[in-house]
């Protein structure tokens, strides 16, 4: 980024020759000079301004530059059918001193490009210093250094309907002044939308700068792909800038909706503060918004995201620190960095009624329906969801009544505090029907592996009483992490160690013929299980669900998933995260379903909301 600056600093001091003010001054003074030649030519080459056949865009740099007249002065470009192709040759083009300059190509298709071996400086393709600089219309493709880099302020780069394409440079956009605008533009890309890669899409290095638009500005986004950044906020080096908003551009896709890959969509970094990322769309990237770690100069704050939609996202949607860490909540939220390292959103509870949650009190929420991954490590949000900006309470509590959701969807949130710092993504959070019901369960020949849903405990005697046909003769519950068993027999007392059968609890029953064990146990939220290391049996209460979810809460903790088939008198196996989807038997957990378990160490099993 240094190079480019020093590159425009360079070219702000140097004294360009005047031309001879006889031949051009009467045109000119009209604002308005058109390039007539696609050589490379000045004045000791021969061009002359205006001329029907010899006006070049180097020589019209230099006579606007010559120009000591005011007001505002516009660079055309003959009409052509075929691309007006302005080669530049041993040298780089001049810098624009002059301040309200447009260079526009309208009708022209007017292509500036480096195709020459001699010109192998790291030089930029258009440079200005002039205050109120307007490109539009232009491709500008092959320079070392930036396609077009200005330092004077209020720069109009592109504008809806009349972008310029900018791309096989090493930054697309360099912006070193303030209050520019970036519109229009494809960055990455060739004029008819094919890939040509930058290095970095656009660079903000100064306060009030705008990339892409409001709503309000149809057209005003810029397509930005085939990059290691989007664009990147913060020139590292001392006196903070604020104030930059980067707003409903296309990042990681051109203009047919074909991938055109990014590292990181978003780089905000020293000295930037207060910078907004508004309603984008962020697709193929490694990361979509990355707040740079802080550094001597201070910390990267009061940075708002909302609003962006994130497809294909392969790292973090929102990293805070550049670490590719979703960063762990902090009590009390005392520590600081990036955005302040604001804690995460947690949603408790999500189900078709509503959605609850904490986050910092008084903060606003944005929930987002969520792209999910089974085991939920790698989860972000999708796309915001319709009505899911709240403002948590007080007490921090948050809640959305009748959210626009299904059972099965999954919704992630972000929160922003009041001095405009939002969090990373929270952990997702499955959405439930509400509750769960355990009724019947239908008893076969033989042994059975079920768990008991009726009301209330039973006592055991002489009688298996839940069943009174008696077809019921044992029944056994095995000690979790122990291999042993508890036992009870209806033909005889000696041996029994089993005195009742309690509600949600596994069972091993023999059955002397078929018969129901009654139920109606209903839960509205997960039922949490303690396990023990080893061999275990419980039952699943929870919303049923591919295993590596149901079971997320062990941290992926165990070693081997079995269920027994009663009709069959078989073993299914899951087995473990690792086990290939051919070698299982089963892929899910279902509410009420029994299971064993086999785990490492000590371990609370918390189901998934009902």
């Amino acid at each position: 980024m240094r190079s480019w600056l020093l590159l425009l600093a360079v070219a702000a001091g140097c004294l360009l020759a005047e031309a001879n003010p006889g031949q051009w001054h009467t045109a000119f003074a009209a604002g308005d000079v058109q390039v007539t030649s696609s050589g490379d030519a000045g004045e000791a080459g021969g061009a002359v301004c205006p001329h029907a056949s010899l006006c070049t865009l180097r020589r019209a740099i230099e006579v606007t530059n010559a120009e000591a007249t005011g007001g505002t002065f516009t660079i055309t470009f003959a009409p052509s059918e075929d691309p007006t192709e302005v080669d530049v040759g041993n040298a780089p083009l001049p810098n624009i001193t002059r301040a309200n300059v447009t260079i526009d190509g309208e009708g022209a298709n007017v292509f500036i490009r480096n195709n020459s071996s001699s010109l192998t400086a790291v030089t930029n393709g258009l440079t200005a210093t002039g205050a109120g600089f307007t490109l539009r219309n232009v491709a500008v493709h092959g320079f070392l250094g930036a396609c077009v880099a200005v330092t004077g302020d209020g720069a109009v780069i592109g504008k809806p309907g009349a972008g310029n394409s900018l791309g096989g440079c090493s930054t697309g956009i360099a912006i070193g002044g303030k209050d520019a605008t970036v519109r229009g533009n494809l960055v990455g890309f060739t004029p008819s939308g094919g890939h040509d890669p930058v290095a970095t899409g656009v660079v903000l290095a100064a306060s009030g700068n705008e990339v892409g638009g409001p709503s309000s500005v149809a057209g005003a986004g810029n397509f930005i792909g085939n990059a290691s950044v989007g664009v990147s906020v913060g020139s590292g080096t001392p006196g903070a800038f604020s104030g930059n908003s980067i707003e409903r551009n296309t990042f990681g896709e051109g203009p047919d909706s074909s991938p055109a890959p990014l590292q990181r969509a978003v780089v905000l970094s020293q000295p930037s503060n207060g910078t907004i990322v508004l309603d984008n769309s962020i697709t193929n990237v490694s990361d979509g918004i990355v707040v740079a770690a802080d550094t001597n100069t201070g910390p990267v704050i009061n940075n708002r995201f909302g609003g962006n939609t994130f497809r294909s996202v392969s790292g973090l949607a929102v990293d805070l620190g550049a670490d590719g860490i979703a960063n762990p909540n902090d009590p009390g939220d005392a520590d600081s960095g990036p955005n302040g390292f604001l804690n995460h959103p947690v949603i408790s509870r999500a189900t078709q009624a509503r959605v609850t949650g904490t986050a910092c009190a008084g903060c606003q929420v944005q929930l987002y329906l969520a792209f999910h991954a089974p085991g939920g490590k790698s989860d972000y949000g999708s796309e915001p969801l319709p009505g899911g900006v709240l403002t948590a309470g007080g007490d921090g509590q948050f809640s959305l009544d009748n959210p626009p959701v299904a059972p099965g969807d999954w919704l992630i949130a972000l929160v922003t505090d009041s001095t405009g710092n939002t969090s990373e993504f929270g952990p997702s959070s499955r959405v439930g029907a509400g509750s769960v019901l355990c009724g019947n369960v239908q008893l076969h020949p033989g042994w059975n592996h079920v768990g008991y849903f009726g009301a209330e405990p039973v006592s055991l005697f002489s009688t298996f009483t839940p069943v009174p046909s008696g077809a019921v003769t044992a029944a056994y519950r095995f000690v979790d992490g122990t291999g042993g068993y508890e036992r009870w027999f209806s033909t005889t007392s000696i041996g029994r160690t089993l005195t009742s059968v309690e509600p949600g609890e596994s069972y091993w029953i023999y059955a002397e013929s078929a018969a129901t064990l009654p139920g109606g146990f209903s839960l509205s939220f997960p039922l949490p299980v303690e396990l023990d290391a080893g061999w275990n049996d419980f039952v699943y209460l929870g919303a049923t669900a591919p295993a590596v979810d149901a079971l997320a809460s062990l941290g992926g903790g165990f070693d081997d998933l079995y269920r027994y088939d009663a009709e069959t008198s078989h073993w299914d196996r899951y087995g473990s995260d690792s086990t290939p989807p051919w070698a299982r038997d089963f892929d899910s957990l279902d509410a009420c379903g029994v299971y064993q378990v086999r785990l490492d160490g000590p371990e609370t099993l918390v189901p998934l909301q009902p």
